[in-house]
């Protein structure tokens, strides 16, 4: 036997002996009396690296004493500091869940957690919670609002702020982005696929080398602009969960530094795709809004087809090669196989060419510019982009902090508003070239303001409409009497500043009329129905225009 091929036996072999071990180990685990508190009926659940022991109030993770290439657990030492690792990582997110490490002493026979003697093992201690209020569990049972989705956005949006930055220079390096991404298509199944599974697969390693080389230089600018951090690596549905009213997340990626330390868009392009996946497209829409206006990164939007087809084609892979594997369970395999080619699918939507549009709200403070724009949002790829939130960032103030400003003061001077409309021409410019749809959210009560946003649809050959939106006036100060009360709206206007609205806007002209829907909100109306208006009324750009 050729000496690789010793090496490799011995290897295997080792491997096995140690996961014995550690299955005895498991074993011998449980009897309550191996622990420092109540256990009551001990579980354990099994992943392909792990082993988690329920017990009472605790869970205590065990890493499997594998070397697999990505990740190598095989020796005590190791674990250890795997264990170290995934306390400290997880503590960001989830601090209430994960405890510490504790060593398991005593003997193979009657092991004690935190008994004495020689560690037989190490585990992560964490607090048990209910699987059920998992949000993959929470989805399938439609018990999931608009409300969580935003604070789940912004929970990640907040986090992502925090990370660490790669100040060396280390991570992010575009090809280094691309390597995992090729290597989703090598070794692949693609027999496990069906009919006509090599084409696709071929036509998406195809796309995956072009849209890296048409964003190449993006990556490198935005990795020496410090947007590679350590993230979390792995924030699907299953790794999310609402606990104590809030949006955790648990479970990031511990054992290599590669797959976590990433550009901030690769980590939330999981959670996209993965509620793509799940039949939530809306609250996909709903959490990237949230997280952009949140975070201001809207440059990360032109990155996120090309991850969310990383992301995608990853599952794809993982799922063809276990409903490849001998003995595999009918009724598994049958589902295996079915979320295989549906990640597959998704990934191809991925890469259809968009063609995008613009459209710019029109109306008063009250009238409900941002409370339709919202719905839109739900039920179109739009990104919206609000006016009273990019007000107070260019200030340097959160979105509910006040002011102080009076009319035509401070940031609501003359020259301030200039600029806010400035910027909100600028960031539609950047998503539109980016092959995404955009909805700014402001008043556009002067002509020149609506002929700026006009003129960026030109640029870009962008189809444009105007949401034209009123209520009564009576109604108008109802709302912002109501809202002011409430203080959880960006926009600061008053009695005083709708008055001075409507004593200075400019109507629309006769040429902007022909690209406007007008909306009463005062009376009832279909999103669906306001949407396809919207795309009916937009210019149609040239044919053979470039996007």
């Amino acid at each position: 036997m050729p000496a690789r091929h010793r090496r490799s036996s011995r290897a295997v072999t080792d491997a096995a002996t140690r996961i014995g071990a550690q299955q005895r180990l498991i074993a011998a685990l449980g009897d309550p009396h191996c622990y420092p508190h109540p256990a009551g009926a001990l579980e354990v659940v099994e992943t392909h690296i792990s082993w988690v022991v329920l017990a009472g109030d605790y869970a205590y993770k065990f890493k499997k004493a594998l070397a697999l290439g990505f990740l190598d657990f095989s020796t005590l030492a190791k674990r250890r500091i795997a264990c170290l690792e995934e306390v400290r990582l997880n503590r960001r997110t989830a601090p209430q869940i994960y405890i510490d490490v504790v060593a398991i002493g005593g003997t193979r026979a009657a092991p004690r957690l935190g008994g004495g003697g020689p560690a037989l093992d190490y585990a992560v201690r964490m607090h048990r919670f209910a699987r059920d209020d998992g949000l993959d569990f929470l989805l399938a049972r439609g018990a999931v609002s608009r409300a969580d989705i935003e604070m789940l956005a912004h929970m990640i949006a907040d986090f992502h702020a925090g990370a660490r930055r790669d100040r060396d220079g280390v991570y992010g390096a575009p090809a280094a982005v691309l390597e995992p991404a090729l290597d989703n298509f090598s070794g692949m199944p693609a027999v496990a696929l069906g009919s006509g599974a090599r084409e696709r697969l071929a036509a998406l390693d195809r796309w995956t080398r072009a849209e890296h080389s048409r964003i190449a230089t993006r990556l490198e600018e935005r990795r020496k602009g410090g947007f590679v951090r350590e993230c979390h690596g792995d924030l699907h549905m299953a790794n999310l969960l609402r606990h104590g009213g809030r949006m955790v997340a648990f479970d990031c990626i511990e054992f290599n530094p590669l797959l976590r330390w990433i550009d901030v868009a690769s980590d939330l392009a999981f959670t996209l795709m993965d509620l793509r996946h799940r039949g939530r497209v809306d609250f996909a829409r709903v959490a990237l809004n949230a997280w952009l206006e949140r975070s201001c990164d809207w440059d990360a939007a032109a990155l996120l087809p090309f991850y969310q087809v990383y992301r995608a084609m990853v599952r794809v892979k993982v799922g063809a090669i276990r409903a490849s594997q001998d003995g595999a369970q009918v009724a598994l395999h049958a589902a295996t196989l079915a979320d295989c080619r549906a990640h597959l699918a998704l990934a191809e939507s991925f890469t259809l060419p968009a063609a995008p549009c613009l459209v710019i709200t029109h109306g008063v403070s009250g009238a409900g510019k941002s409370h339709v724009a919202a719905q839109l949002v739900e039920r179109r790829d739009w990104i919206r982009v609000r006016a009273d939130v990019l007000r107070k960032r260019l200030a340097g103030l959160g979105s509910l902090e006040s002011s102080g400003a009076a009319i035509g003061e401070g940031i609501y001077s003359t020259a301030a508003t200039a600029q806010v409309y400035a910027h909100l021409a600028a960031v539609a410019t950047c998503l539109l070239n980016a092959g995404h749809s955009v909805i700014v959210d402001a008043s556009f009560l002067k002509r020149r303001q609506r002929d700026l946003l006009r003129d960026v649809a030109r640029q870009q050959h962008a189809p444009f409409a105007i949401l034209a939106v009123r209520a009564s006036r009576a109604e108008l100060a109802r709302r912002i009497t109501r809202r002011a009360a409430a203080g959880t709206d960006p926009s600061e206007a008053s009695l005083a500043v709708l008055k001075d609205q409507i004593a200075n806007r400019e109507t629309l002209g006769a040429d902007e009329r022909s690209h406007a829907v007008h909306l009463d909100t005062g009376t009832p109306f279909g999103a669906d129905d306001l949407a396809a208006r919207l795309e009916a009324r937009a210019d149609v750009p040239r044919p053979g225009a470039a996007r």
